[in-house]
């Protein structure tokens, strides 16, 4: 049986964090100020851009502990746009 590595695994779980925020403008942003605020260090908007770049040469893997926070940073953020989306088309509709 082939185990996976830790780069395929990566790519794995970070694919779809990647794919979203190429198709939302300023989550790589968020993020970049979640991920600020979870560590109380700077996390650059260029440090994220690395992680999740489209070119898989030109990726960088995330150490183990920031891959997980990037991860629950992601889902955070996505909620709260989902719920900002959400909040928009009721308000419109009204």
């Amino acid at each position: 049986m082939k185990t996976k590595t830790d780069s395929q695994t990566a790519d794995e779980r970070l694919a779809p964090i990647r794919l979203w925020a190429h198709a939302n403008h300023g989550a790589v942003k968020r993020i970049s100020d979640r991920l600020s605020e979870k560590t109380g260090k700077a996390v650059m908007r260029q440090t994220i851009g690395r992680w999740l770049h489209k070119d898989a040469g030109k990726r960088q893997q995330p150490t183990y502990g920031f891959g997980i926070l990037l991860e629950e940073a992601a889902t955070e953020i996505q909620e709260e746009m989902r719920k900002e989306s959400d909040a928009a088309m009721r308000a419109q509709a009204s």
